[in-house]
């Protein structure tokens, strides 16, 4: 990194540095990846992991070789390494130790009034303004109107916790209510207490954005609303989500899931792919967003497990997956497929 010009992301830098070698430089680090990647490895150094670092320095974000030297795309490589993480019973890959939590806890009640025993739930709900010009020329689908998930906030008020509401200050500001933060657009918001947030909170109600992998780095679960596109979930197993949905105008019903991941409209998060009059993508109903929210919710203060009923139809959902070329991450959530459950059937 530029020791100059420290990405935004610094605090997140320094806490993977407890798993990963970070190097500073002044200026340009051009010399440095040079170094890294050129030298060959010495006696007392495994080749293996040599060479697995000379990988990472030279290989683009969105693919890498796995451990048998296929050229993998990430997303289902992440699942793959998450679910052989969580086979060998490993832990989150960081943590907020006490001091840093009553730290952090004090802070908040300072500013925002937040009592320290008070449970809160993060949300954050993508909106355009924070790649304003790109969207402009390339509308995408991962955007949601945040006026939408008022039932939301509700109910997590009304079981008793917060909602502290993430992002930046393009959004659209909340209407003040009690027991509710609009941090987002709060004087007091920075990078830092961002990933606070995300690591003390009880769980994450998000979309598709960079913020919904955060959460999962601390333990923290996440469930995942108006996902688009639907073939391409996170690889956070323990994560749940629901999809946008894709009418078919002409005939009035919804694509069946097989046809939505046989089709543009299970791939794509650009709204030019969807043709005017012939298909229309669907955001959540507030009953759908609140079911998803209560799943979490169980889940998370009750411990509720699966009924038989309900994993036979994760299967199925997952089979149809994996056979439309996509694969199993974050887990459809319950109530949600319960209701869908027709569009399993072509």
């Amino acid at each position: 990194l530029d020791q100059s010009t420290p990405p935004v992301g610094m605090a997140l830098v320094q806490r993977f540095a407890k798993h990963l070698d970070v190097f500073g430089s002044v200026g340009k680090s051009t010399e440095i990846e040079k170094k890294l990647v050129g030298y060959e490895a010495g006696e007392d150094e495994n080749v293996h992991y040599h060479n697995l670092r000379k990988e990472s320095l030279t290989s683009e974000f969105w693919y890498g070789k796995d451990g048998e030297g296929r050229v993998r795309w990430y997303a289902p490589l992440g699942a793959e390494v998450e679910r052989e993480w969580k086979a060998q019973g490993r832990g989150p890959l960081l943590e907020i130790d006490d001091n840093e939590r009553d730290e952090t806890r004090q802070a908040l009640a300072q500013m925002f009034g937040l009592p320290e025993d008070a449970w809160f739930a993060c949300l954050h709900m993508r909106e355009p303004g924070f790649h304003a010009d790109w969207h402009k020329k390339h509308p995408g689908t991962r955007h949601v109107d945040i006026s939408t998930y008022n039932e939301v906030i509700d109910f997590v008020t009304e079981a008793g916790g917060w909602v502290i509401r993430l992002g930046d200050h393009s959004m659209t500001p909340l209407a003040p209510r009690e027991n509710v933060i609009d941090y987002a657009v709060s004087s007091h918001r920075n990078f830092e207490l961002d990933v606070l947030l995300c690591g003390l909170c009880s769980y994450y109600i998000g979309t598709n954005s960079g913020l919904s992998i955060l959460p999962p780095l601390f333990g923290k679960r996440c469930t995942l609303t108006n996902w688009s596109p639907i073939a391409i979930p996170n690889w956070y197993l323990d994560d749940l989500y629901i999809p946008k949905l894709v009418r078919n105008v002409a005939e009035d019903r919804y694509l069946t899931f097989s046809e939505m991941y046989g089709s543009k409209a299970g791939w794509t998060q650009w709204q030019r792919d969807y043709k005017p009059g012939v298909e229309e993508l669907v955001d959540n109903s507030t009953d759908d967003l609140v079911d998803a929210v209560k799943d979490i919710h169980e889940e998370v203060f009750d411990a509720r497990a699966l009924t038989s009923e309900e994993q036979e139809l994760v299967r199925r959902f997952n089979a149809i997956a994996v056979a439309g070329g996509s694969y199993v991450g974050s887990r459809i959530s319950t109530r949600f497929i319960r209701k869908y459950a027709h569009l399993l059937d072509d």
